[in-house]
């Protein structure tokens, strides 16, 4: 994952990675571009627009070229390839020369991520965040580190204000709902992960995306062909580049941590995108099939919840402000003017 300002001789360009896990924003500027990784660094009088994923961005000529676009080829069904590849996403990302944990929510894509590392790195450290001690996600990631002998850091984070809100906008740089509720719970996550010395931490984000987890999606997939339901899968990840990724980087990097992101190891990805939809439908059913055997069954049948949702977030936000949407659009306009939305 990255994003790079290049100068050599002539030849000046930017350049974003192929699935847009790093934030760059570009705005024109006369006859010249300016760029940053946080609109912050751009300021509202240089609106800016997300360099594509998979591009470069020649700062000469204006010219924007592909390098990386998703494949289109035949992918057979095998839980165990999407097991395989997933741990090597995992093996991949778990290398690094500083301290490294997990996050862990209590649903299947976290606690695939964690059982992996555990594997790879016995002492392991998880974190989570603790909002509501009634959640039953809370129970899950408790339970799970349990069976793991994984130690486990509940973060605590109170209820939500008008001030939270606004700084977690402001961080993210985004007025989506879902988002700003999710990074409500990040940021102060995020800043105890680095407070204990850690500066990179492996996330189950994408996995929704890629198998067709999110409600939406499924009633979508219901009525879909092959070729519909690869195209409804294809946007959603090509969505994340302007909001997951941008939430997960800026709300994660603000306290100086790393998130690493498994689900997007590239040939897990290129696998699954192009199964059919009697391989892939919706409900993530191809990859509770390969968590088989590498997680224990309870948490494979849980019911799905939503991060914002399974951890109170998004109620206690309702409880905070009178219209959380129209709150979060508001303070993303004082904030970055007539900036647009990575």
């Amino acid at each position: 994952m990255f994003a790079f300002a290049w100068s050599k001789g002539r030849t000046h360009v930017l350049a974003r990675d192929r699935f847009g896990k790093i934030p760059l924003h570009v705005s024109r500027f006369a006859r010249s571009f300016v760029w940053s990784s946080e609109m912050k660094g751009l300021g509202p009088e240089h609106p800016s627009a997300p360099l594509p994923p998979g591009t470069i961005l020649d700062l000469t000529t204006g010219e924007l070229e592909t390098w990386y676009a998703l494949p289109r080829r035949h992918a057979v069904e095998s839980p165990a390839a999407i097991a395989a590849d997933l741990r090597a996403g995992v093996a991949a990302r778990i290398v690094s020369d500083a301290p490294l944990c997990c996050l862990i929510s209590g649903g299947l894509d976290s606690s695939l991520i964690l059982t992996e590392a555990r594997r790879l790195k016995p002492d392991v450290v998880a974190f989570t965040a603790r909002h509501d001690d009634r959640s039953a996600d809370l129970r899950a990631a408790r339970r799970l580190c349990a069976e793991l002998d994984v130690s486990l850091v509940e973060v605590p984070v109170g209820a939500p204000t008008a001030d939270t809100l606004a700084a977690a906008v402001r961080a993210i740089e985004l007025p989506s709902k879902a988002q700003v509720e999710i990074a409500a719970l990040c940021v102060p996550l995020a800043r105890a992960i680095a407070a204990e010395g850690f500066k990179a931490c492996l996330s189950g984000e994408a996995a929704d995306e890629l198998f067709g987890g999110y409600g939406s999606m499924c009633i979508k997939g219901a009525r879909a062909d092959d070729e519909a339901w690869r195209a409804i899968r294809v946007a959603q990840i090509e969505k994340m580049a302007r909001g997951n990724f941008v939430r997960c980087n800026k709300a994660f990097m603000a306290a100086g941590v790393e998130c690493r992101l498994p689900f997007m190891e590239r040939r897990l990805v290129e696998r699954v995108i192009n199964l059919r939809k009697v391989d892939c439908p919706p409900g993530k059913k191809a990859l509770k099939e390969a968590a088989r055997g590498l997680v224990p069954r309870w948490v494979i049948s849980r019911t799905k919840q939503t991060f914002q949702g399974g951890a109170g977030m998004d109620e206690a936000a309702a409880r905070a402000v009178a219209n959380p949407k129209v709150f979060y659009g508001a303070e993303f306009r004082s904030a970055f003017g007539a900036a647009v939305a990575a």
